[in-house]
């Protein structure tokens, strides 16, 4: 039995824990799965007060006693697998064979933090970094299978770990055509999950900062995603709201727009957005994370020069983004997942 410890919600943390999943049960694993934190819209709203706001700004990575507290009335199970660097200690202590999965490095989170608060919250949040290094090392150690979606947080934890990058879309995706813009103007798109505090302070960047640097008009910028509807209203932007697919999103869109300025782990959208023939401006967070030759296609949204902004280019003609781009097939995660549990879980 696998046991995953996850988020349920479909945001990029959630569909990471679906794709593990279904990869498992795929191969005939029966799996159990186990949801922490908050998962219903009322609680995500009482995550996003006034007062979990100011603890964030102080103590930017969650507490694990609270995690440890939900999980200790279940049992102990053969094989375990945890999404949640809250819950990686209590997993590795109460089950025979431990899969640990970092969509993130708390470590990186917090110092990422650091770097643009206040002079007291950068301290605590230097300090909640150097605890959690110390116990990434250690818990990383004691499990059978690490994996991160960083190709960055794979490099700082060492040879314990597995650059397993979240799957964003189906191998035959990359061989579709994007029609580029004709003679109008492109359109300029945001996707995110914004009940998430990095993508509402992107949201912020973006209003203040891009939209003016860039030149943009009105409707020029679509944005969509989780909490997008709550957003503040801006003449320039087109909010879509939630999505049940992104296809649509992709098809209107012809340039991607990563502000993002907070948060750790790899930004997810970014391939996603390539994968679907966009060019994605950037900043420097949002490369953070990425492979080489995706982060080299990346275009500096300081650098962005508004007489080229309607060159539009599909970043897949690139061989070496185009090759990159294959790691993050379904297919091709599905393979590692097994291959992985096969060699390091299933013989034990």
């Amino acid at each position: 039995m696998a046991w995953a410890s996850s988020y349920i919600r479909a945001d990029g943390g959630g569909q990471r824990v679906q794709a593990l999943a279904r990869a498992l049960e795929n191969s005939g694993i029966v799996i159990r799965r186990i949801g922490i934190g908050p998962q219903e819209p009322a609680e995500i709203a009482a995550r996003n007060s006034g007062l979990h706001e100011l603890k964030r700004k102080f103590l930017p990575v969650p507490l694990r006693r609270r995690m440890e507290r939900e999980l200790s009335s279940k049992l102990a199970t053969d094989n375990a697998v945890s999404f949640v660097s809250g819950t990686h200690r209590w997993c590795v202590q109460n089950s025979t064979n431990t899969w640990i999965d970092y969509p993130d490095l708390w470590s990186e989170y917090a110092r990422n933090n650091a770097r643009s608060v206040g002079y007291i919250p950068s301290i605590t949040s230097r300090l909640q970094a150097e605890v959690w290094s110390r116990r990434e090392i250690v818990e990383s150690s004691a499990a059978r299978v690490v994996t991160t979606a960083s190709w960055t947080d794979s490099e700082i934890l060492g040879g314990a770990a597995v650059w397993l990058p979240n799957p964003t879309h189906e191998a035959a995706q990359l061989a579709s055509k994007k029609v580029a813009p004709g003679s109008g103007e492109p359109i300029f798109g945001m996707l995110a999950n914004f009940d998430y505090p990095p993508n509402r302070d992107a949201y912020r960047r973006l209003i203040e900062e891009w939209i003016p640097h860039l030149g943009l008009n009105s409707n020029r910028v679509i944005v969509a995603g989780f909490g997008s509807n709550d957003l503040p209203v801006n003449e320039c932007i087109d909010m879509w709201g939630p999505l049940e697919s992104t296809d649509e999103f992709y098809r209107r869109v012809d340039v991607a727009l990563a502000p993002i300025a907070l948060g750790g782990g790899m930004k997810v959208k970014v391939v996603e957005a390539m994968a679907h023939g966009l060019p994605v401006i950037t900043t420097e967070q949002a490369r953070a994370g990425l492979p080489p030759a995706i982060r080299a296609e990346c275009i500096d949204w300081r650098e962005f020069a508004l007489a080229n902004r309607c060159v539009v280019k599909d970043p897949r003609d690139n061989a070496d983004v185009a090759i990159e781009l294959r790691t993050f097939s379904r297919e091709w995660f599905d393979a590692k997942v097994l291959e992985l549990w096969s060699e390091r879980i299933a013989p034990l």
